[in-house]
Parts: structure tokens; sequence; C-alpha cells
């Protein structure tokens, strides 16, 4: 007994230790973005404030793909040293834990969460030739060609896939699912016209395609309709309730990593993202801010939006893989 208590006090003074000289060297943070997507942008204008803050260089390293389970496990199976950490979307901590029965990572307790980053801002759009105005449009479109409409997601089980699912449920469309590798792919595949319609973050790209009429909005996925576009109406309005999650930008560090390199890192992401320059960047990118948050309430969000995601993938009757 005696020889435990004493590895545990040496094990927190070494943890007090490492983060009272933390950081001397590069630090990494692994984003599940592909180059020039909206999380993409965010990581690298935080990594250059960090690396202000800290005074450190602060690397990006993209590792996109597969429900951003390569990005996820490559956090997780770091050294949870203070040096790595990693950018994410909500999936790899809710929808992967019930979609694939060998993860490679732990999604439960393989993680430190530090903090969410900004809220995705999204919903479905269509392609303009359809000459849809609305969502029940869309609808008797699908039933009268069946087979003719395809959605786009980017990957199964994904937010944007379980947000379909749910209007397929609800509302009987006849749509062929199309899922995608990630975000930056799917955007490709909506202005290529491979599908013609989706579940979309509203970045840049989206909102431009939307501004020039290349695409439209039908639905949104806020909790009250947004300033952008007021006449679009709500998920809850069109009585699509099956499905509520607001899907969110964060950062993690692998588990074990020292608490005060934690509370010390989640401080100066909040200093940042809530800063006047961040706030109007994360306005460029359609994200919204999130209030300033302690790791222990971004814990307390993921077991939140795991216990919804679960109930979301039974009734869509989506399988482990």
């Amino acid at each position: 007994m005696l020889r435990l208590v004493l590895a545990t006090l040496l094990l927190a003074l070494a943890s007090t230790a490492r983060a009272e000289t933390w950081p001397d060297r590069p630090i990494k943070i692994i984003t599940a973005a592909g180059p020039g997507a909206a999380l993409d942008t965010l990581t690298r204008k935080l990594a250059e404030a960090l690396q202000k803050e800290l005074g450190q260089p602060v690397i990006v390293d993209n590792k996109p793909g597969a429900n951003q389970i390569i990005a996820a496990t490559a956090c997780a199976n770091a050294r949870p040293d203070g040096y790595t950490f990693c950018t994410t979307a909500t999936e790899p901590y809710t929808n992967n834990v019930f979609l694939f029965r060998n993860l490679p990572y732990d999604p439960t307790n393989g993680f430190a969460p530090v903090a969410m980053l900004a809220n995705q801002l999204a919903g479905i759009v269509v392609r303009k030739e359809l000459g849809a105005e609305t969502l029940q449009d869309v609808v008797a479109y699908s039933r009268a060609h069946p087979g003719k409409l395809n959605w786009g997601s980017y990957g199964i089980g994904s937010n944007s896939h379980l947000y379909l699912e749910a209007v397929r449920q609800e509302t009987g469309w006849a749509v062929t699912h199309i899922p995608y590798r990630d975000v930056t792919n799917l955007t490709q595949g909506l202005l290529a016209n491979d599908v013609q319609l989706a579940y979309a973050v509203l970045d840049d790209k989206i909102q431009r395609q939307i501004a020039d009429g290349t695409l439209k909005l039908i639905a949104y996925a806020g909790t009250a309709r947004s300033p952008l576009y007021p006449d679009v109406p709500t998920f809850e309005e069109l009585g699509l309730e099956s499905y509520r999650i607001r899907g969110w930008y964060g950062l993690l560090a692998p588990a074990g990593t020292p608490p005060a390199i934690v509370e010390r890192v989640n401080r100066t992401a909040m200093e940042v993202m809530n800063s006047p320059d961040m706030k109007t960047i994360l306005q460029a990118l359609s994200v919204a801010p999130v209030a300033a948050h302690a790791p222990a309430d971004m814990a307390a969000n993921i077991r939140r939006n795991r216990d919804v995601v679960g109930s979301s993938l039974q009734r869509a009757n989506v399988q482990a893989q």
C-alpha cells in the first residue's frame, strides 16, 4: 500500500515538473481536416496564436479521412506529454463508438478534452437544377423520380449522414446515400453534381455557391433561424426533431496529458477563440463562437452527444462494422 501511495505521489510530482517547464520544444496539432476545410483554417489560426502565446513553434499535421479515425488514432496513441494535440469534429468520440467494433483507439477513455473551439453552422443544401424551393419539394421529386437523387455525407455514421437518415425516416424520401471521405470531398461532389443534395457545413465555399445560385439552402440545423438566411426554416420548424445534436470543432489531447498543461491550453484557447480578431475569422468561416468553458464541460458535452447519437443510430438501423 505504501509503495502505491509513493508511486502515485512521484507520478504527480513528475507531472507537475513537466508542466512547469512546458513547453520547451515544438508542439504538434493533428487535424482531421483536409487542407482548405474550415477546421483546417481554424486549426492554423489557433496554432499561430498558440505559437505567439507559448513561444514555441506549433505545427499543424493534416490527417483527414476514415470518419476522422486516422487523426484520432494518431492523437490517442501519441505520448501524453503536452506536445501533441488534435482538432476534430464530434464524431470520433460519439458516432464512432457505435459504428466500429474494433477501433484502433479508445473513444471513451483515450483522450483528454481541452476545449470546444467553435460550433458548426450547417443545413441541407440542394443543387439549383432540381428547382426545389423547400424540403417538401425535394421529397415530392424523390418520390416521383426514385433513384434519381443522390445525397452526400462526409462518411457513414457521420452527423451529415444521421441528419439525412432522420429526414428519410420522417418523410420517406427516395434518395441514394453517397458517403465521401471528408467535408472537402463532399463539397467537390456537390459542385460536380455527383450528388444533388447534402447536409453540409456552411463554410465559405458553400456560402459562395448559395450566393451565386448554384446551391440552395432549404433547412437550417440551428436552434433558431440564421441571421444570414432568415427565410430558411430550422429543422425544428420543419418537424424534423428526431436528431438533435449541435456539431462542434474541438481540441483534445491524449489521455494522461498533465492536467496543468490541459488547463493552460484551455485558458489560452478560450482567450484566442473569444478575441475580436478570431471572432471575425470565425464569422468568415461560418462557424459560431463558443462561450468560455472548462475541460470538464467539454467532457460532459461529449457524454450527452454520445447518448443522442447512440439512440439515432439505433433508429436508423446502422450496424457496427
